[in-house]
């Protein structure tokens, strides 16, 4: 990895309007930075893509602003051991219409891209993941994904007849 890396992020997604497909998609993401390349004052950005299954992109979001969270010394290589790492963290908000829900029949997923330049355009780091938008919820004792009732058949059925084993008869059953 490079001197100014992503280190980790994750990733939320959330209904804002059922009528419209609205949703909202965030990205909280860390970077990491050798303290050379912190205090150099190279200046970032931070560019997150969505694309849709045939590669076409669906929405872009950018931002060059940084929270700085903590330093920790970085116990790499005996070479960089007393090198200090900064970590910044950044979100990106994106509001997306027409959204292709996830679902267990209809498992729709975009792909979400975060890639980190330098002020010239300069790709010094990317990170991609699969991105399904759905929401999951229990309402009036009911499981809810996507505001639809699910449900469940033949889960943790954990029942052994002990003449024939797994095969449980009917009337075992209802015993």
């Amino acid at each position: 990895k490079r001197a100014s890396h992503i280190c980790d992020y994750s990733v939320q997604t959330e209904c804002c309007d059922w009528q419209s497909g609205t949703w909202e998609l965030r990205v909280g993401i860390e970077i990491c930075d050798t303290a050379n390349a912190y205090f150099n004052n190279d200046n970032k950005r931070l560019r997150v893509r969505l694309f849709d299954s045939s590669l076409r992109e669906i929405s872009t979001g950018t931002t060059d602003k940084f929270l700085i969270q903590h330093y920790s010394p970085d116990f790499g290589t005996t070479q960089e051991k007393n090198i200090e790492e900064v970590r910044q963290y950044a979100n990106v908000c994106l509001n997306i219409s027409n959204v292709a829900e996830w679902s267990s029949e209809r498992p729709t997923l975009y792909l979400l891209a975060i890639i980190l330049e330098s002020e010239s355009g300069e790709c010094l780091d990317c990170e991609g993941c699969r991105v399904g938008f759905r929401t999951v919820q229990i309402f009036n004792k009911q499981l809810l994904v996507n505001e639809k009732r699910i449900t469940f058949q033949g889960v943790n059925r954990h029942e052994h007849c002990p003449v024939e084993g797994k095969a449980v008869s009917e009337k075992l059953m209802i015993e």
